[in-house]
């Protein structure tokens, strides 16, 4: 069995029902190929941190060598699970107190277990998730809109008592069942992975009912990001950062979303993610979600002293259908659709009232129904009218995103999204360096409505603008027009227009190119 070359080794090993411990002793072949696929990608927890990680990679002359084999660590951080009353009703001071401290004690034993490792290793992606067993099983309503406020951060007084741990390459906070963390933790974790080359953060801002909260939420993260930004030698190796924020607007469009900027008008956020997208190793920028975002993403206000992308290669953004400032990108006839439900809802929940779930270490009473909750979160009644584009707020975030390519000499692609409303208002812009091939609408009259791939090698970069539905019919506005035109020259900006009828399913499709 020594001398099976270790790819056929592994490919046995790959077809064996477990558990497969008792093939390890067939030789070390097979204990090789079996330690690889056992401990190259862990899911633990810390109340068996110790018995089950901590003696599996410890530094028995046996075990040791395992360190070198994990590649991704699932970290679940058991908080208390509070009573069922307090399961219903938002995070106290008193448990959050107690959760941070929690939260801060296990990163601390689990950072403390890392930094012996050996950092010139390949490295480990570490996902940390904060949960308490309740919340697997929590519901949704008005109950999963109170977990997005049982945010969870680090206990002050231990916070800064982390060690760094170089072994960890890649971080993942926030995806996934549990708790989110709270932005404000973000500099604790960086500052504890020096050799970070991968960032994703998941966020779930809470809705428009509390515009307050979401103010004070929108302010921690910008002020997060902008001290990672900004702090010599954070980050310094980070090549890829996924910012994930589920932001939409509300779903009955009468609502006004409510201004999230500060006094001046300045979006701190969008600001703070320019700033960190500009570090100088990053490649990789995927802003997922729903980003609301203004053109500060990528200038300043009055357009000076923005400052470049040195090593950026590509983005995704995903944005709003609402812009900070309180304004909707997209506008519509209330009277030219119906709400899809005109039913009055119950005004309270099934089987609850307040007196049913009150408890006396709460800081404020929060009962409320859950069609009162709905109501103020701007999503009931669930009224889409809104389709057509608004050039006030879209072509100053477009138009600056097109003048800062100039600014980014690596730049590969790019890909920017809106989807929302009704009709279903969608727009994709597409942009392709030089060097990079895309399949694009042929705007040849004898061709029409095919695609054919364009090296831009030859050819220059372009800009691809796919306008579908409630943007079927949008006059490019001039400004945008003309940023897009500067940034890859004349007759490099292609249009594809499409609007499929409801009924028929057919869809029109129109090219042109400037």
């Amino acid at each position: 069995m020594n001398s099976l070359p270790q790819e056929i080794t592994s490919l046995i090993t790959s077809n064996l029902e477990p558990p497969l411990s008792p093939y390890a002793s067939i030789s070390r072949q097979f204990q090789h190929a079996i330690e690889h696929d056992t401990f190259n990608s862990i899911t633990t927890n810390s109340d068996s941190f110790q018995s089950e990680f901590a003696s599996a990679f410890s530094d028995d002359p046996n075990k040791v060598h395992r360190r070198g084999l994990l590649r991704s660590l699932e970290y679940n951080i058991v908080l208390a699970s509070p009573s069922k009353k307090r399961m219903r009703k938002m995070q106290s001071t008193a448990e959050k107190e107690e959760n941070d401290k929690i939260f801060t004690r296990e990163v601390k034993k689990l950072f403390e277990f890392f930094k012996s490792w050996n950092d010139e290793d390949p490295g480990v992606k570490l996902t940390i998730t904060p949960m308490a067993k309740c919340d697997l099983y929590a519901a949704g309503g008005v109950q999963g809109m109170k977990d997005q406020l049982k945010e969870i951060g680090f206990d002050g007084a231990e916070m800064e008592l982390i060690p760094a741990a170089g072994v960890i390459r890649h971080l993942d906070i926030g995806c996934g069942p549990g708790r989110r963390i709270d932005p404000a933790g973000l500099r604790i974790l960086a500052k504890a992975t020096p050799k970070l080359t991968g960032f994703d953060m998941w966020f779930y801002p809470v809705g428009k009912r509390l515009m307050d909260e979401r103010r004070r939420w929108r302010s921690r993260l910008a002020d997060s990001l902008l001290s990672l930004a900004t702090t010599n030698g954070m980050l310094e190796h980070l090549t890829m950062l996924r910012i994930f924020i589920a932001d939409k607007e509300p779903w009955n469009q009468n609502c006004e979303p409510g201004r999230l900027v500060q006094e001046g008008g300045r979006d701190r956020l969008s600001v703070a993610i320019r700033k960190i997208s500009q570090l100088p190793a990053l490649k990789e920028l995927i802003l997922q979600g729903q980003h609301i975002i203004s053109s500060e993403l990528f200038e300043d206000r009055d357009g000076k002293d923005s400052g470049t992308w040195p090593s950026l290669t590509s983005i995704e953004l995903s944005m709003s259908l609402i812009s900070p400032d309180g304004h909707w990108a997209i506008a519509g006839n209330p009277d030219s659709q119906e709400p899809l439900s005109e039913e009055e809802e119950d005004e309270s929940d099934v089987g609850d009232d307040e007196s049913q779930i009150a408890s006396e270490d709460s800081n404020t009473s929060d009962y409320v129904s859950e069609a009162k909750w709905r109501r103020e979160n701007g999503e009931f009644p669930q009224h889409f009218f809104r389709g057509q584009p608004v050039d006030s707020v879209l072509e100053p975030v477009m138009a600056a995103m097109a003048r800062a390519t100039t600014r980014m000499p690596k730049l590969e692609f790019i890909k920017f999204y809106i989807q929302g409303g009704y009709p279903l208002a969608t727009i994709t812009v597409e942009y392709y360096g030089p060097g990079n091939t895309a399949w694009v609408p042929d705007d040849h009259p004898d061709r029409e409505g095919n695609w054919e791939a364009v090296n831009s090698t030859s050819a220059g970069p372009r800009w691809i603008l796919y306008l579908n539905q409630g943007f079927w019919r949008w006059t490019i506005p001039r400004e945008l027009k003309t940023a897009l035109v500067e940034s890859v020259g004349e007759g490099n900006v292609r249009l594809m227009r499409t609007w499929t009828d409801d009924d028929t399913q057919v869809s029109e499709i129109e090219v042109e190119r400037f």
